[in-house]
């Protein structure tokens, strides 16, 4: 799946611009749909914050960040996708 790769990019940058960005995060937090328990709302505490900071440009799809909108049907799946994938990134970086 396409997530997958952007997923890991996003982790990718942020591992090397927020080195540590997990030490502080519970996996069972991330609800990617939700601006404030998304990956950028719980490290930068703003989603928006988050993709400025990173320099991102758009709605961070590209980097995992986000979905890419369309379908309002497979919405929800989508961000459960991402849910699923942030959080195997976080376990995975955790001690």
């Amino acid at each position: 799946m396409l997530y997958k790769f952007f997923v890991k990019r996003g982790a990718a940058l942020l591992d090397k611009r927020v080195p540590k960005w997990t030490n502080k995060l519970n996996p069972d937090d991330v609800d990617m749909s939700n601006p404030d328990y998304c990956v950028l709302g719980l490290v930068y505490r703003s989603y928006e914050y988050g993709l400025d900071r990173l320099n991102i440009k758009g709605n961070g799809w590209t980097h995992g960040f986000n979905i890419l909108l369309g379908n309002r049907r497979r919405e929800v799946t989508k961000y459960a996708k991402l849910d699923e994938l942030w959080r195997a990134q976080i376990e995975q970086r955790q001690p």
